[in-house]
């Protein structure tokens, strides 16, 4: 997950790290859109 233009920080007051993400502009497109901002690192998945 990528935040952009908000500032959030981790309950400790700790700044989260800054990550790139293509996200899928849909499941039928294999077209993307890239965006940088802050956020967690982990996995999603796209299900139908």
């Amino acid at each position: 997950m990528v935040v952009t233009n908000l500032p959030l920080s981790q309950a400790n007051g700790a700044s989260f790290n800054t990550y790139p993400v293509d996200v899928p502009k849909s499941l039928a497109n294999s077209n993307v859109r890239s965006t940088i901002g802050l956020g967690l690192e982990g996995y999603i998945t796209l299900t139908r």
